[in-house]
């Protein structure tokens, strides 16, 4: 079996740089928070997508972290 805990570290890591984007957006008008998560956020969202679903394919259907990326893929 695939020790779990790097895959966890890294999708919080990737999770983590959504949430950089995020804050750095905080305040600013409607329409620059749109372009800017168009432009930084969506491709980020996407290769954590691409990621996830590639780790899937190492980790044990019984394995707890398959349960958690099954979770967030669902969202």
């Amino acid at each position: 079996m695939t020790d779990a805990y790097p895959i966890a570290l890294e999708a919080v890591q990737r999770i983590e740089a959504l949430f950089d984007v995020e804050r750095g957006i905080n305040g600013k008008p409607a329409a620059d928070r749109l372009a800017i998560c168009q432009e930084l956020s969506a491709p980020l969202m996407a290769d954590l997508h691409a990621w996830l679903t590639t780790q899937l394919a190492r980790l044990s259907r019984k394995n707890d972290l398959t349960k958690a990326i099954n979770y967030l893929l669902r969202r």
